[in-house]
């Protein structure tokens, strides 16, 4: 039977946490503001500009927000594809599922254009039959306005919707969504974070899915 897998991207998928460390201290040095450790800038991934903003900051000023999240895309634009890295077994997961007739979607907050600029390279874009970025949404994740938009892109009309990530972002968008989740490891969340969303299962990373579809 086939499934409806919406995957996140960042720490599910691959891992862009160079590109995104310095592009969130560039951000932050621009704007005068001290640079933030690696581990700190790390726990921000997943989320939007503006709350990874506020969250580092304790800023809730909306203009210097957008300025943050302006200068982080400045400097995305020059090097967050060559510092991402899909995980290992990634690329022959995405073949193996799309070859068995799952249907295959993305929804992350990364925009949209720069996961398929990452994934290009690996011939992957055309597995998936949307692909759902934070530049395309006004509400993003745990919101269920990127999921519903990824679904409606993939004409879903009925069956068995899976979503797959690292964070408990991801599991408060497949609850309020109503659909089933599944955890990873791969990112900053430990297994017992995720034990009140009630996952499907809880791996160590995403090429131990398949057993659960």
């Amino acid at each position: 039977m086939s499934t409806t897998i919406l995957f996140d991207f960042d720490y599910t998928l691959a891992d862009s946490s160079d590109g995104i460390v310095a592009c969130i201290n560039h951000a932050l040095g621009e704007l005068g503001e001290s640079l933030r450790d690696r581990e700190t800038c790390c726990a921000t991934i997943g989320l939007s500009l503006a709350e990874t903003f506020r969250v580092l900051t304790g800023d809730d000023d909306t203009a210097r927000a957008s300025a943050f999240s302006e200068h982080f895309v400045a400097h995305a634009d020059r090097v967050m594809v060559a510092n991402a890295r899909l995980y290992p077994g990634v690329c022959e997961l995405i073949d193996r599922l799309h070859g068995n007739g799952h249907r295959l979607g993305i929804v992350s907050t990364k925009f949209a254009w720069r996961i398929r600029q990452i994934l290009e390279p690996h011939a992957l874009v055309d597995r998936f039959a949307a692909i759902v970025g934070g530049e395309e949404v006004s509400r993003h994740k745990p919101d269920p306005e990127g999921v519903r938009l990824a679904l409606a892109r993939m004409r879903h009309r009925n069956g068995r919707v899976l979503l797959a990530g690292d964070s408990l972002t991801d599991a408060e968008t497949a609850r309020r969504c109503g659909i089933d989740f599944i955890a990873v490891l791969t990112g900053t969340t430990g297994a017992e974070a995720f034990v009140d969303y009630r996952p499907r299962a809880v791996l160590s990373d995403i090429t131990r899915i398949e057993q659960y579809l």
